[in-house]
């Protein structure tokens, strides 16, 4: 989360998040795109796999691949 607020700044888009228990701090809102537009929501990815927790509480770790989408909502079996 750090990291989406840090390139948000340099490229001065606006970004929302929300806060929730047990989740953490989840994205509202980047640039225009918020979620529960057209039934899509901002999700990450890490490596290609969406982590059960929210980007404020991932711990980023040297040569991982960050991926965000404004998609709509599907659940994935973490299958490790």
């Amino acid at each position: 989360l750090d990291l989406l607020k840090r390139i948000a700044q340099e490229n001065n888009l606006e970004l929302v998040t929300k806060d929730y228990e047990g989740l953490g701090t989840l994205v509202a809102k980047i640039g225009d795109q918020e979620n529960g537009q057209e039934e899509k929501y901002w999700q990450y990815e890490v490596n290609g796999v969406q982590p059960n927790i929210g980007a404020g509480q991932y711990q980023l770790h040297a040569g991982e691949r960050i991926e965000w989408k404004f998609a709509e909502f599907a659940l994935q079996e973490n299958n490790q």
